[in-house]
């Protein structure tokens, strides 16, 4: 996929729990479990019946590293098959690009700073993190590889980049949101407490 998407996402439930809705990619490397790695890139809250919130999945991503507290590099753009470092100069800590990923279709971030609990890797679109990794150690790497899909999921509270595994989840089955060549989407909640709740999409190609 070479261009940005617009999604609209349109709630037609009279879910009255005003649940939030959320929004998050996989990374799609072996080790990666969804529950567990994964964050909210998008929350979508108290969007009433027939009422609509929209956003865009850019083509543009960032690549940024913390550590300790709140501490945390520049943001710089990432695109695939490039490697980066957190290392230390002679002005301090910061992050570089370092050349070519080892797979062309990855971005990863090599830890070269001896800090107590490592450093997290994240991968931002949008100005919010897509994908994380936490407790990346010195002398390893994270890896993030990207795919046009999107999963959407309901939950009672979570907000953008808070992890999936500690929100109150309606379900742990998430709805897949294919975007491979797509220019617009239409997301539309349907359902209701008792039979439960469907999303569905249509796409602008």
């Amino acid at each position: 996929m070479g261009t940005d998407v617009k999604i609209t996402y349109v709630n037609k439930t009279c879910n009255k729990d005003k649940p939030t809705i959320f929004v998050f990619s996989e990374n799609n490397i072996p080790t990666f479990e969804t529950v567990k790695h994964g964050v909210a890139w998008k929350a979508l809250a108290n969007i009433g019946k027939l009422s609509s919130s929209c956003f865009v999945y850019t083509q543009d991503t960032y690549v940024q590293a913390m550590w300790g507290t709140c501490n945390k590099t520049g943001v710089l753009k990432a695109a695939m098959g490039t490697r980066f470092t957190i290392e230390e100069d002679d002005t301090g800590i910061v992050l570089t690009h370092t050349g070519k990923a080892l797979q062309p279709n990855a971005i990863e971030l090599v830890n070269k700073v001896n800090i107590r609990g490592g450093i997290s890797a994240q991968i931002l679109k949008d100005g919010s993190p897509l994908m994380v990794k936490n407790v990346v150690a010195y002398g390893q790497k994270a890896t993030f590889i990207l795919h046009p899909k999107l999963f959407w999921g309901i939950a009672s509270e979570i907000s953008p980049g808070q992890g999936i595994s500690t929100a109150v989840l309606n379900s742990d089955n998430f709805w897949v949101h294919d975007i491979e060549g797509v220019e617009e989407s239409i997301v539309t909640l349907t359902g209701n407490a008792k039979e439960g709740y469907t999303f569905s999409a249509k796409n602008t190609i």
